[in-house]
């Protein structure tokens, strides 16, 4: 799953419509680029995309989907955005539902995101290659959710609102355990 909320259209109600329009169209082309499921149901200025994975690539393509996404606002539209990538289980029907908590987790992550940067979940990180993985910093568990974030680009780390997190003693505890 990747959730993206352009936070900057939304602080400015009476922005552009042509750039809203623009800012879609460019979150709606890449997530075909990264074959999301079609069609986008947007909430006003936010997403979710949804990934299949079952070729074991989704965590990967979903990732690469929310950077491509996060470039594409900042850099080529200037719309500050927040996004989250993280992996749900579906239900029943893997071809049209997923597990709503995930998606209601991804959303909680994307919310705590600073502004122009990626959060991944542990279990999307770890679907990572290795030279992917070195891009990130690790920020800790979500106060909310309870789930461990990596942040991209590392220098948003800085930015991070601290209150959105629990004491990091529990990193020592998780890193012992994946030992």
């Amino acid at each position: 799953l990747v959730h993206v909320d352009a936070v900057g259209l939304s602080r400015d109600p009476e922005g552009s419509l042509p750039l809203r329009g623009r800012c879609h169209h460019g979150v709606e082309s890449i997530a075909r680029e990264f074959c999301a499921r079609q069609p986008l149901d947007w909430e006003g200025d936010a997403v979710t995309l949804v990934f299949d994975d079952s070729n074991g690539a989704g965590p990967q393509a979903a990732y690469r989907a929310a950077e491509a996404i996060l470039h594409r606002l900042w850099f080529d539209l200037s719309v500050t955005s927040r996004c989250a990538v993280h992996a749900g289980r579906s239900l029943a029907d893997p071809a049209t539902t997923v597990d709503p908590r995930a998606v209601e987790q991804c959303r909680l992550v994307a919310a705590v995101a600073p502004d122009n940067s990626v959060l991944v979940t542990d279990d999307v990180y770890l679907a990572l290659p290795e030279t992917v993985q070195e891009r990130f910093d690790r920020l800790g568990f979500t106060d909310v959710g309870e789930l461990l974030v990596h942040i991209y680009p590392r220098t948003s780390a800085r930015q991070v609102r601290e209150e959105a997190f629990r004491q990091q003693a529990d990193l020592k505890l998780w890193d012992a355990f994946r030992q």
